[in-house]
Formats: structure tokens, sequence, C-alpha cells
């Protein structure tokens, strides 16, 4: 019998048709479905783009991760967020947890990842890359990101722009 997974799932730059195929496969098997969100009573974007391709009748599982700079608030949401998940898990049940983009980019999985890497085993954690929205822009206008040896620089902003130039 396969162990529980969680998965982090990259589902792409909001079109739905531009989530990968792996992405597509784990949402087929999985039996429920985290959905990050600033508010609970908020809609999901990455739910949005990710509902086409799961089963009828998976389980939703909503986890605040809200928006704040109040450290202590975060981490106490993002620990509750990850005893969520881990009590499914504990029943055999494996998550996939919802992100746009790509997990491993500004994504909110980061944050339940750096808790659930030291309380599961390796092989219980799976994540799947999704296209950003800087691939899927550059791809709309015919443009690359880089060519050669031009540096390619990610910045969560403008501010400090200064100091990369």
């Amino acid at each position: 019998m396969e162990k529980a997974k969680f998965y982090g799932v990259g589902v792409g730059p909001g079109d739905p048709g531009l989530i990968t195929l792996r992405a597509v496969e784990v949402l087929q098997k999985v039996q429920t479905v985290a959905i990050p969100k600033s508010k609970l009573e908020r809609e999901s974007i990455a739910w949005e783009i990710a509902k086409i391709h799961c089963p009828k009748g998976v389980k939703i599982l909503a986890l605040e991760m809200p928006m704040t700079a109040d450290r202590e608030f975060l981490e106490t949401a993002w620990q509750k967020a990850a005893e969520k998940v881990k009590a499914e898990l504990g029943q055999g049940i494996s998550v996939a947890f919802l992100t746009i983009g790509d997990p491993s980019l500004y994504s909110t999985y980061h944050y339940l990842l750096s808790i659930l890497k030291h309380q599961l085993a390796e092989d219980q954690i799976e994540t799947i890359p999704g296209i950003t929205a800087m691939a899927a822009a550059a791809a709309k206008v015919n443009m690359p990101l880089a060519t050669g040896d031009e540096p390619l620089v990610i910045l969560p902003g403008i501010d400090g722009l200064d100091e990369y130039e």
C-alpha cells in the first residue's frame, strides 16, 4: 500500500490549459485538495484553475494563509495549516496543496513545506513544478526571458532595484 503523500502542485499562470501533465495526474489521484486562502471566505484562483482536473467529490481543505507582515500571526496560521494537512495524511489520505505558478517561486507552499518536511518522511513529499507567470508572459509576446549568457534576475518588487543594476 502506498503511503499518503503531501504534494505541492503548481497550477500554472491562470489558464487551466497551462497546467502540467504531472499536476493533472496528481490532482486526479489525491483524495484531498488543500487550497490556500488569504481569508477563508475568499474564492481561490488556484482552485478555479485546478477544479476541472479533479475528480467530482474531491475533499476541499481550505487553509488560511493570511497576507500580513505580522510574523507571529503568520507562523500560527502556517502551523494550523500544517496540522490540518498532517491530520489528513495520518488517515492515509494524500493531499495536493495548490499554488499559482510554481511552488518554488514566491509560493505559500514553502511556508507549509518548511514545517512538514521536519515531520514527514522524505518520500511523503513531492513538489510538482508549474509554469510561472513570467514564462507565460514571455511566451505570449514571443520574447525570450534570457538568451546566451544574459542573466535573469527575479525580484519580488522594484524596491532596491538599483542594488542589482
